[in-house]
């Protein structure tokens, strides 16, 4: 005699333990708390999906299980349409619908396994190629939907580290954390934190460190709102441990009115401060992204501030010839020769003439001593 165990998936989101299929849970960027996922992190995660199954079961050692939570209006960045149910004809209550799932904790993991899903669909890999652990993994996914009494909670619940989940899970970073206040101030609870100009009150007050409090703190407060979202696309592609790390975002250099005239370049502070139109700013990040993805990919590691210091200069520098070259020479001359100059500035190629240039000599700017420009002229 054969016994047939049939598993009873949940129907609701109500708070308890839940038991899931994979397809139920959501991808959508909105409907996790970080906000963004390293692609290093991304990629290591998949392979452990890969090889060891995607674990849920907290009955497992060093597994932990996904927290989980209705997609509501506070977590949500665009409109959600309900796709309708698998079986709609069927007796008894409904599944919970595909991609309906929502996290405070695990949406990476979670798009980890889905990513897989995915691959394997579309590369046809057959089934019985698959490991027995990542079959057997995504029969049953188990989520817990908490008891949190608002937002806030849930929020502050999802930026712990648990020794069920220290082996793969980093801990929030800047970006991570920006994505979660904007979460609170959408549910509309009052916060009772209003010193985002004081790093080492946000330090305290969030339990976090030195480097990534004083991120936050410009990133709230001192650095324009387009460049703000320009910084958390650049580093979603990207990640932040290996593009741009806390330390840089926090010596100020996308932060209005900084400015990069150390000493012996002092008289072009005009030339290299950050202006309220981030034209500045603006180059400086492109320049940063261009660099960073024409690094080979084994030699892929973060600016140091001083790379970014002396990367800052040069665009005010450039930035400065080029306003002056093109108002002294025809304009038909002018835009012959730019798109060669600006493709020789993204490619650092001009970088030392800029700043050798500088460093010799004070406003006003001579073409006749700027190297890349005088045979133009």
């Amino acid at each position: 005699m054969r016994l047939i165990c049939r598993t009873e998936y949940s129907v609701n989101l109500e708070p308890g333990g839940k038991l899931l299929r994979p397809w139920q849970l959501g991808y959508r960027t909105d409907f996790g708390l970080p906000g963004q996922c390293d692609p290093f992190d991304t990629v290591n995660l998949i392979e452990l999906v890969l090889s060891q199954g995607f674990l849920t079961d907290a009955d497992l050692p060093g597994t932990e299980k996904l927290s989980v939570w209705p997609p509501t209006d506070a977590w949500l960045q665009a409109k959600y349409v309900q796709l309708p149910h698998l079986h709609p004809d069927a007796d008894g209550p409904q599944m919970l619908r595909p991609f309906s799932v929502a996290f405070v904790k695990g949406w990476r993991r979670s798009l980890a396994a889905l990513i897989c899903c995915e691959a394997i669909r579309v590369l046809e890999i057959p089934f019985d190629e698959l490991t027995h652990n990542f079959k057997a993994s995504l029969r049953i996914v188990h989520g817990t939907v908490g008891k949190f009494d608002s937002t806030k909670s849930a929020v502050f619940a999802s930026r712990g580290i648990t020794m069920a989940n220290v082996g793969v899970r980093r801990a929030p970073n800047a970006m991570n954390f920006l994505r979660q206040m904007e979460v609170i101030a959408k549910s509309g609870e009052p916060s009772d934190f209003k010193e985002w100009n004081q790093a080492s009150r946000v330090a305290k007050v969030f339990s976090i460190g030195k480097l990534e409090s004083e991120a936050i703190s410009n990133l709230q407060t001192k650095i324009s709102k387009p460049m703000v979202e320009a910084l958390r696309e650049a580093t979603r592609c990207r990640g932040m441990r290996q593009f741009l790390t806390h330390e840089v975002l926090a010596r100020d250099f996308f932060n209005l009115s900084y400015t990069s005239a150390v000493p012996g370049l002092e008289s072009w502070g005009e030339f290299l401060t950050n202006g309220a139109d981030d034209r500045l700013v603006k180059l400086l990040l492109e320049r940063l992204m261009g660099d960073w993805d024409r690094m080979p990919p084994n030699l892929k590691k973060a600016f140091t501030w001083k790379e970014v210091a002396s990367i800052h200069a040069a665009c005010g520098g450039f930035l400065a010839i080029m306003e002056c070259f093109s108002k002294e020479v025809p304009q038909a001359d002018f835009a012959a020769a730019q798109p060669e100059i600006a493709n020789q500035f993204k490619l650092s190629v001009l970088d030392h003439d800029i700043l050798s240039y500088m460093e010799a000599g004070v406003p006003p700017i001579s073409l006749k001593d700027v190297r890349f420009v005088r045979t133009v002229k």
